[in-house]
């Protein structure tokens, strides 16, 4: 039988992915802020949960700005979390933090461009467009 889920699981979780995520362990970060998303429908309220989920987006975001690929699962997770939650207006404010990410991508790739438009990143022996 699985215990209940409650608040202090909650910030049990959220406490576990910040750790996790000091210590570069971005695939157990992600595990356990998959399980600590599915506290958001039942274990605690709305307000908190938006309040906690935009802090570790701020703390991931400000300190993750290197890794896209981390950021882009991460924000991916929470928008499906969200949207299974039925929380718009957080889903809406998470679209907002993807696409300043996607921007900056585009901004990184134009920069990275000779004279003649060719770009001059290669990456793991793909070419980048």
């Amino acid at each position: 039988m699985e215990p209940e889920k409650a608040e202090w699981g909650f910030k049990a979780l959220k406490q576990t992915v910040k750790l996790y995520y000091r210590l570069g362990k971005y695939k157990e970060m992600m595990d356990s802020y998959r399980e600590m998303l599915t506290y958001i429908k039942s274990a605690v309220t709305r307000n908190y949960s938006e309040k906690c989920i935009n802090n570790i987006m701020d703390f991931v975001s400000g300190s993750a700005s290197q890794n896209f690929d981390l950021l882009q699962e991460f924000y991916q997770t929470t928008l499906k979390a969200l949207e299974e939650a039925k929380n718009e207006r957080l889903w809406f404010k998470t679209n907002l933090w993807l696409q300043h990410l996607y921007q900056a991508l585009m901004y990184f790739f134009l920069s990275c461009r000779d004279f003649e438009g060719t770009s001059q990143i290669v990456s793991k022996g793909r070419w980048y467009r």
